[in-house]
């Protein structure tokens, strides 16, 4: 699997609102999705401190929108 392969895997855009977390018990951060490293992680930058962010993706969700049009967050890797 080579980077756009991954790119087209989770149809993220660069620039799009994303949220990660940096554990598992951790708060939700949201930032702006930039690219894909070459490890296939999410590269980010968090939107409150402006620093670069490289998280997993089961890490990283999206918000999308529903059936009945509500808003709600969803792992990227689950959108698959």
């Amino acid at each position: 699997m080579n980077a756009e392969d991954t790119i087209e895997t989770y149809n993220l855009e660069p620039g799009e609102i994303v949220r990660f977390q940096e554990t598992e018990a951790g708060t939700w951060h949201n930032a702006k999705y930039i690219g894909i490293s070459k490890d296939q992680c999410i590269d980010l930058i968090d939107q409150y401190t402006g620093a670069s962010r490289t998280i997993r993706p089961f890490r990283v969700e999206r918000k999308v929108t529903g059936p009945k049009g509500g808003k709600s967050w969803k792992p990227i890797i689950d959108q698959t």
